[in-house]
């Protein structure tokens, strides 16, 4: 029997968040309270190298802003995160549910302040999917992605009609912090058995199961 996972890769902290309050996160990855602006793929090719930043900074060199931690006081909670999430891409009785919010208006502004490039949201996904498939070709699992940005995606022409069974893009430019909750509420709901943590202890905290 398979058990079923579901792991935030940003854009930003918002999908944690969701999954705190309806109940569905029951433990810490890498990339739950962060700002991922790109390079995701990247990070798990070369396996976390350069995924964290160098203090001062809260930017990494792969993109990752870290607003919420300090270095080198959360390394090695970074590194528990890390270390789980390598846990469930090579246990083969689990069903990864890897959820990705794409970028939106206000972070073309951001990347300019940061002077660092935004990686497209569609690319991203199907960087991931080459990922997945080259570093761990027996891997079940399944992507959903949102697109938020109405200067990039200002319908649903753009998104690809040949995407694996297994990718689900979804365009939410017009849906708010409700609309995502609620998608992706019914969305988990209907693909998943997925297991609920306890309500009462499902607060929004940086350092829940770290």
């Amino acid at each position: 029997m398979s058990t079923t996972v579901i792991v935030s890769l940003g854009i930003d902290c918002t999908i944690a968040e969701i999954l705190n309050k309806i109940c569905l996160r029951d433990r810490a990855f890498p990339f739950d309270w962060i700002v991922t602006y790109r390079g995701i793929a990247q990070c798990i090719q070369d396996d976390f190298d350069k995924f964290m930043p160098m203090a001062p900074s809260e930017l990494s060199a792969q993109g990752m802003l870290f607003i919420h931690h300090s270095f080198p006081q959360d390394q090695a909670k970074f590194e528990r995160r890390i270390e789980r999430f390598r846990q469930v891409l090579t246990d083969r009785s689990n069903k990864l549910i890897f959820l990705r919010r794409g970028h939106r208006g206000f972070h073309h502004e951001e990347i300019e302040r940061l002077n660092i490039p935004l990686m497209d949201d569609l690319q991203e996904i199907q960087n991931l999917v080459t990922t997945f498939g080259q570093l761990y070709p027996s891997l079940h699992y399944e992507i959903v992605g949102t697109l938020h940005c109405e200067q990039c995606y200002p319908d649903d022409s753009l998104i690809p009609t040949d995407l694996p069974q297994n990718v689900h893009v979804h365009h939410l430019v017009r849906q708010g912090e409700q609309g995502l909750e609620e998608f992706l509420t019914d969305w988990l709901e209907r693909a998943s058995e997925c297991p609920r943590t306890d309500s009462r202890t499902t607060h929004v905290s940086y350092d829940m199961q770290a």
